[in-house]
């Protein structure tokens, strides 16, 4: 079941992630649907610097396999030793696809909508990047290196 968020003081600070996971993976698993359903929107000279890389559906896929990693490592909630590394490896992954997005906006703010949309994937990518260093630093050691009591 996912809590909602809040702060322990103790011998550490810590704040409980899962409620910024939980949207940051309906976000990344509904552009990555976008992208797949939508392959047209790749069309546009805008999005040249992705479409080098990867077509739409393989942009659209790692966005889903990202959200589909966050949402996975939620709903396990450490009834499988390893169910954080899942929640980590889908930041990362979205981490650097937003990084991504966030650069390309970069180079096309010639508009309002553009410095917009910048911002809002530069946000993306520092949560995401954020959540990641919280979930690794909050893995118990033996799970941190891959040993199953």
């Amino acid at each position: 079941m996912i809590k909602p968020p809040h702060i322990f003081v103790g011998d550490r600070l810590t704040f409980d992630t899962r409620w910024l996971e939980f949207w940051l993976a309906i976000f990344a698993i509904n552009r990555g649907l976008a992208w797949v359903l939508h392959t047209s929107a790749f069309d546009d000279s805008f999005y040249a610097p992705l479409s080098s890389i990867g077509s739409a559906e393989a942009w659209g896929c790692t966005f889903i396999l990202a959200g589909a990693f966050m949402l996975a490592g939620i709903y396990i909630n450490g009834a499988w030793k390893r169910s954080p590394w899942l929640r980590f490896a889908g930041l990362i992954i979205l981490g650097f696809c937003s990084t991504s997005l966030a650069l390309m906006f970069w180079s096309a703010t010639s508009a309002a909508s553009g410095w917009q949309a910048f911002l809002t994937q530069a946000c993306f990518a520092l949560a995401a990047y954020c959540t990641a260093i919280a979930v690794a630093s909050n893995t118990p050691r033996g799970a941190r290196h891959g040993i199953i009591n």
